[in-house]
C-alpha cells in the first residue's frame, strides 16, 4: 500500500517482497526471475518444477490454460491454490 500511495518507496517495497522469502519457506530451493518485460522465456538447464500455488486473483480460463500447460509436462507438477 505504502508504495502505492507514495511511488519514491517503490523499489524499497518490490525489492523487499520479491527478494526476500519469509521463514516457511526457508528450506525451499527456488530460483526467481524479476524481469521489467513480460512474456520472457527462460530456461534453466537441469531444473524442474515441483509445486506451482495458484493465487485466487486468477481468472478460471487462465487457472485452466495454466493447468494444461502442466498436463503437457513429461512429469507431475503439484498445483495448489493459494486462498488469502
Amino acid at each position: 500500500m505504502r508504495a502505492f500511495l507514495d511511488t519514491s518507496y517503490v523499489r524499497e517495497v518490490y525489492s523487499l517482497a520479491l527478494l526476500s522469502k519469509p521463514l516457511f519457506w526457508a528450506p525451499e530451493a527456488e530460483i526467481r526471475f524479476i524481469s521489467k518485460l513480460q512474456g520472457v522465456s527462460v530456461q534453466v538447464d537441469g531444473s524442474q518444477i515441483t509445486c506451482l500455488v495458484v493465487g485466487d486473483a486468477l481468472t478460471p480460463s487462465v487457472i485452466e490454460r495454466i493447468e494444461y500447460i502442466a498436463a503437457s509436462l513429461p512429469y507431475e507438477l503439484r498445483i495448489h491454490a493459494y486462498v488469502a
